[in-house]
């Protein structure tokens, strides 16, 4: 999953349908690809915790190549416990291997 631009309350309807989607899917990791993300309110906080909840407890949640100030906001204690901060290439691991 790719996501661009500003992650708000605005694309909170396409948030909670990316949401319902992987949770019927139910794959073993989602890889979410911050890259062009330019702006991350609490929207992106919210989609994160609600992902987090509503997919199996051992599907892998990769968070791949944040911003450095996206990743500040990931950084929050406790917010994400299941995902992963991942900057380089995909790799196996991002299977579930």
């Amino acid at each position: 999953m790719r996501l661009v631009g500003d992650v708000d309350r605005a694309s909170s309807r396409l948030q909670s349908e990316a949401v319902d989607w992987l949770t019927a899917v139910a794959p073993a990791s989602v890889v979410i690809d911050l890259a062009a993300v330019t702006f991350a309110g609490s929207a992106l906080l919210n989609f994160l915790t609600r992902l987090s909840g509503a997919v199996p407890v051992n599907t892998n949640l990769i968070l791949w190549r944040p911003p450095p100030e996206i990743e500040m906001v990931l950084r929050v204690p406790g917010l994400t416990p299941k995902s992963v901060l991942r900057h380089g290439p995909l790799g196996p691991w991002a299977m579930g291997s």
